[in-house]
């Protein structure tokens, strides 16, 4: 078999401002490169570069997105050979816990024209502004969204008959996860399969899921324990002994959207908008909480109250989509500006290094 890529976001815009992983999806591993360096100074390219490079030589790799551009990569792991490239500029610093000696510090900023960034120091830092209002208006639109939603989950919360969720729960994990406790500390890894980005959700659930052999599609309603169901999920693998992905809504990353056993092939995810997917194939099955234990009639009984949280719900992530537009037309414009001032072939220069450093691993 070929050697696979994976891809997903470990950070988030969601309506509790700039969220990461980053650290949760790096605690393991024995070597992490961070890359320091302006917008357009290739960053994203160099770990694309050598993404490829041990994807032919049969490596598996993961492609980390980056959730304001999901065209541009925010980091790479080789997990085989417990290595990483990251993105360590702002918003996601990552702090070295062992300087030199697990992390190390690559400074692309030697490949710029120091002296053309300096007539351009105005315009840059403008352009820094801009992008920092942006984001602020962003956040803003989304925590009034997340509002709206509290208010949207409400309606169904007191639709519910929680004896019967907590059984339904109880049920799922029983039959489900009827697997053999093994003996060993089980690894939980948290991230994002997708992100609201300036050209709308973007997520890599399908990707994620298509080797499990078993996926289940938990159907509802905001509020009705899709959350609550995959964290009871992902309590009892770990319990278990499993391994678990754990990965959170993008939006509230307080919220749960999916959890993966790997070692069981075992998928469970919340298939609703703006990730709505249905069965394709066998092994693909239906667990919906609306109907498990919410009123029947509750969606027809209010359907005027649920329109107009769906409508002002909306509003209020266009807004912040057009903000998040505008923070990344400001990092276009000083990528414009980086690229210009940048040496291109002194970058050749640090995918050989770092390649060749890498290779050391094997």
């Amino acid at each position: 078999m070929s050697a696979q890529v994976r891809k997903y976001f470990v950070c988030a815009n969601s309506s509790a401002g700039f969220y990461s992983f980053f650290h949760e999806n790096l605690n393991d591993l024995d070597r992490v490169y961070i890359l320091k360096g302006g917008p357009g100074t290739g960053k994203s390219t160099l770990m694309r570069r050598i993404g490829d490079y041990f994807l032919k030589k049969g490596y598996d790799i993961e492609h980390i997105y980056c959730s304001s551009d999901p065209s541009s990569l925010d980091g790479l792991i080789i997990p085989k050979l417990k290595a990483a490239i990251v993105d360590g500029t702002q918003p996601h610093v990552i702090e070295p816990t062992a300087p030199g000696a697990l992390e190390q510090y690559v400074n692309l900023g030697i490949a710029w024209d120091l002296e053309f960034l300096s007539s351009c120091r105005q315009e840059i830092l403008q352009l820094r502004a801009d992008a920092s209002v942006a984001y602020k208006d962003l956040y803003a639109h989304y925590e009034k969204a997340l509002a709206i939603h509290d208010e949207w989950e409400k309606l169904y919360i007191e639709a519910m008959d929680f004896d019967k969720a907590e059984a339904f729960r109880e049920l799922v994990c029983d039959t489900l996860l009827d697997y053999p406790k093994v003996n060993r500390e089980p690894k939980e890894k948290h991230r994002f399969f997708g992100a609201s980005t300036p050209e709308g959700t973007v997520d890599f659930l399908m990707e994620l899921t298509e080797p499990f052999a078993k996926r289940y599609f938990i159907k509802g309603r905001p509020g009705t324990g899709k959350s609550t169901l995959l964290r009871a999920i992902a309590q009892k693998a770990l319990n278990l002994g499993y391994d678990t992905e754990i990965y959170h809504c993008s939006f509230d990353p307080k919220s749960l959207d999916m959890v993966l056993v790997p070692a069981l092939s075992l998928a469970f995810f919340d298939s609703t908008a703006p990730h709505e997917y249905f069965p394709q194939r066998n092994g693909d099955q239906f667990l919906d909480t609306y109907k498990a234990f919410i009123q029947a009639g509750t969606d027809e009984n209010n359907q005027d109250a649920i329109a107009d949280f769906q409508s002002r719900y909306q509003e209020e992530i266009g807004k912040g989509r057009i903000a998040l537009k505008a923070a990344k037309d400001a990092h276009d414009q000083l990528e414009t500006i980086y690229i210009q001032a940048t040496n291109f072939d002194i970058l050749d220069g640090f995918y050989e290094q770092l390649k060749d450093s890498i290779n050391q691993l094997r």
